[in-house]
């Protein structure tokens, strides 16, 4: 079937059915290659995190403290890379950062300097959000 793609915006059909699903077990966790799974949502909080994944996109994948509480919330398994100081690069999920850039930080190890999707994951978005860049 063909779907058209618009610039800057999807174009979402009128037989166009959204689901939501709760992930009963870790095996089904891994669609979309583990990007992205939408867990449980409400109508307002899928409004809500989709303006802010529409933020990130506008940040070339670049992701705030804020932004990546609302991703912890709705896509907790997303992988997010952490860039520090001093340390190497971590590719994490969305909730294990958290912990792990509070935990770094109150022990005065390293500190945060950017937090980030990776091209692969970001591609996949795009294509998965029929997204023309």
């Amino acid at each position: 079937m063909f779907t058209p793609k618009s610039w800057r915006y999807t174009v979402v059909l009128p037989h166009t059915n959204f689901l939501n699903h709760t992930i009963p077990n870790p095996v089904q966790e891994n669609l979309l290659d583990g990007v992205f799974c939408l867990t449980v949502a409400l109508k307002p909080g899928i409004i809500i995190i989709m303006n802010t994944l529409l933020q990130i996109f506008t940040n070339w994948g670049y992701i705030t403290d804020s932004q990546l509480k609302e991703l912890v919330e709705y896509f907790p398994h997303t992988k997010v890379v952490i860039q520090w100081g001093r340390m190497k690069r971590e590719r994490l999920p969305a909730w294990e950062a958290i912990e792990r850039m509070e935990k770094v930080e109150a022990e005065d190890i390293d500190y945060v300097r950017s937090v980030f999707f990776t091209s692969q994951d970001m591609d996949k978005l795009r294509e998965v959000f029929h997204i023309v860049h």
